[in-house]
């Protein structure tokens, strides 16, 4: 019976990166008898920035609200006769979406239905303070959203109850579900080799000629959420921060060091959950890695706090600090403005 392995994510474990070296790998793949489809999402056009399944997903979704404005909507029974067709075409098939990590039981039961065969589901798992904040700083730069940090911990989709995570998708299951700890240093530094060691594949692998989803400093992510609520447009304000410094200050976070604590404590009971789960619990190949001291925390929430990191940050290629003003684009002048006024 074919197989198909679905890497659901979770957001910001790595998913962009196993996607495009999947894609870069198909031919090795396929020879190693894994088929990764190229309809119903991934693109090989560099700028579209686009190499997941994510059109399955969200054919999924029964709570519309949760499609992001840019989705490609397709009719759910074409998404499943294409599926099926390509399905046909190797013994396994890799399908990666990290739209998949918000599905209700009810969605992940559709996309069972959907399929007709055999499904081994990929989760990888990562601590709930990063995982909150590094998803914070891409939805900052990547959309319109001008909320703060600490509001979009109460709004986001990614579903954080692992355990019943990962009991829904064991219920669709071959009988397993493969969980991967992105917190381990050897799976963070190569999530794609993580990846296809956990579904039973050696092959050797193209190198990565580019750097994918580059992570701003919270500083200027902060910065880009104040130029937008004060009428910056998205565009000139990512043009802004493409200019800046790419520093990372210790300890700077988004988040408040209230909400982290509290993320951080939320985290280590589902884990313990999970790990004493007698049924999930036999998937983990060894303990989640556990949250360690962080020290003093530096929140850059606000624009006295962000405009002074954006301060001490070095500039490229000298031994000083950016020098805001002579650095500052025309969007970020109007920026500055709009806080003298205010």
């Amino acid at each position: 019976m074919p197989r198909v392995y679905v890497h659901i994510g979770l957001h910001k474990t790595g998913t962009t990166a196993v996607q495009h070296g999947l894609i870069r790998n198909r031919a090795a793949l396929m020879e190693s008898g894994f088929h990764y489809p190229m309809t119903l999402g991934p693109s090989l056009i560099p700028e579209q920035n686009i190499f997941g399944h994510h059109m399955v997903a969200w054919s999924l979704y029964r709570r519309k609200h949760y499609l992001p404005a840019f989705a490609q909507i397709r009719d759910r029974d074409e998404v499943r006769d294409i599926l099926r067709l390509e399905i046909a075409r190797a013994e396994n098939t890799i399908l990666s979406s990290e739209a998949f990590d918000c599905l209700t039981l009810e969605e992940i039961q559709d996309l069972k239905s959907m399929l007709g065969c055999e499904i081994v589901p990929v989760i990888f798992l990562r601590q709930f303070a990063e995982l909150m904040e590094s998803a914070y700083r891409t939805t900052v730069m990547h959309s319109q959203h001008i909320g703060t940090a600490d509001e979009f911990v109460t709004r986001q989709r990614t579903r954080l109850d692992y355990l019943q995570l990962a009991k829904d998708w064991l219920s669709v299951s071959n009988g397993q579900v493969i969980l991967l700890d992105y917190d381990d240093p050897d799976v963070r530094s190569d999530a794609l080799g993580a990846f296809l060691a956990a579904i039973g594949t050696d092959i050797e692998t193209a190198p990565q000629e580019t750097s994918l989803n580059r992570s701003f400093p919270a500083h200027v992510c902060e910065l880009v959420r104040l130029m937008k609520a004060n009428g910056c447009s998205q565009a000139d304000a990512l043009k802004w921060a493409r200019q800046m410094p790419n520093a990372v200050l210790p300890n700077s976070w988004c988040l408040t060091a209230s909400v982290i604590e509290a993320q951080d404590n939320l985290y280590m009971r589902e884990i313990d959950l999970l790990e004493r789960d007698p049924e999930i619990g036999s998937f983990l190949g060894k303990p989640l890695t556990r949250v360690e001291e962080r020290g003093p925390v530096s929140s850059v929430g606000n624009p006295v706090a962000a405009l002074f990191a954006l301060a001490q940050a070095p500039s490229p290629g000298t031994s000083g600090r950016t020098c805001i003003n002579a650095e500052m684009t025309e969007p970020g002048i109007r920026f500055a403005s709009t806080l003298r006024s205010s």
